[in-house]
């Protein structure tokens, strides 16, 4: 969750959660995490301030 923006879905792979969205803009959001757990691993959150990134533009040449 981004703070005054969207809840988002993320992918985690290799430890790594990743999302990609339009909907916050450029600049610096606070982004809070939640791992709701499983039978392996327990649940937890956590915040943090968090770039957020233009997307990246391919060259024209």
């Amino acid at each position: 969750m981004v703070t005054g923006g969207p809840t988002l879905t993320g992918t985690l792979s290799g430890g790594t959660a990743s999302v990609t969205t339009s909907a916050i803009p450029v600049g610096t959001s606070t982004v809070t995490a939640t791992y709701s757990g499983d039978s392996n691993f327990t649940g937890s959150s956590g915040s943090r301030r968090a770039p957020v990134l233009p997307p990246a533009r391919s060259p024209s040449w």
